[in-house]
């Protein structure tokens, strides 16, 4: 690309875009797509936020992966695995990266009540929902983030203005921004719904509705920063008895600290 007719190319023989001076903290040349980011000097680093962003080769990712859609999916057979949800199961039509909305589910609930009805309930809500509900899985802390993430997250924290979120090459956080925020998982709001990210473990199906349901439904439904740390804890205590987990949780080691009436059904849930 050109910049002010002066040409700045990317060196194929070495590998790297830039040569970088680390007495300086600058590099030498600029941002092979520095045109796309007026408001920084094309010589800066991740928008002079090293600590909180990375930025390998100042090239694009793409969205969202249809691999975290047959992961959730997956995550979702295996919570409501009981052979009361096999109407249920039979209603969830994943195509692409994206469930069908589903409109025909009364024959599915009809057998069921309870914390049973409540979580089938907050599944289809979501589901359903004018909001958008999006999720992506790591495995290491060493990931890269898709640059759908690494703008919601950078948002949450920094309110970013529209002409920000929109460029093109955003630079890309690692996963390890998540373990040290919500070790395992981690939500925010968006400006259409709610994005989450989620570690692949042992525990990720639980980790999964922790955060996809658990936050992300008072999210969208107006939640306060207390409430909605407290809804994800029930939200959690709720799918643990719906799959039978003797174990449960009192908010201890959870932002917002243990919460009152931990086994209580949650505040915010999905009428229809």
């Amino acid at each position: 690309m050109k910049i002010s007719n002066v040409s700045y190319n990317y060196n194929h023989k070495l590998g790297i875009n830039r040569y970088y001076n680390p007495r300086i903290s600058q590099f030498y040349a600029t941002d092979p797509l520095a045109e796309k980011y007026p408001n920084f000097s094309p010589y800066t680093y991740t928008a002079d936020n090293p600590v909180m962003l990375v930025d390998p080769d100042g090239r694009i990712l793409k969205g969202v992966r249809k691999k975290d859609a047959k992961i959730l999916y997956n995550n979702i057979l295996e919570i409501f695995s009981r052979k009361k949800f096999k109407k249920l199961r039979a209603l969830l039509v994943l195509k692409g990266k994206k469930f069908k909305k589903i409109k025909d589910f009364k024959n599915a609930l009809e057998n069921l009540d309870g914390d049973d009805l409540i979580a089938a309930k907050a599944l289809i809500g979501v589901i359903n929902s004018h909001k958008t509900f999006k999720i992506e899985y790591f495995k290491s802390f060493y990931d890269k983030l898709t640059r759908g993430w690494s703008i919601a997250i950078t948002n949450f924290f920094m309110k970013l203005t529209k002409q920000e979120r929109e460029i093109e090459n955003y630079p890309i956080l690692q996963a390890n921004v998540i373990e040290k925020l919500g070790g395992d998982g981690f939500t925010v709001k968006t400006s259409n719904g709610i994005h989450s990210f989620v570690h692949l473990d042992k525990n990720q199906a639980l980790n999964t509705w922790h955060e996809l349901m658990g936050h992300g439904i008072p999210a969208v439904l107006g939640a306060n920063d207390m409430e909605n740390s407290h809804d994800a804890i029930r939200y959690e205590n709720l799918i643990r008895r719906v799959m039978g987990i003797k174990k449960f949780r009192d908010g201890s080691h959870h932002n917002g600290g243990v919460v009152p009436n931990p086994q209580a059904l949650p505040k915010y849930l999905f009428n229809f």
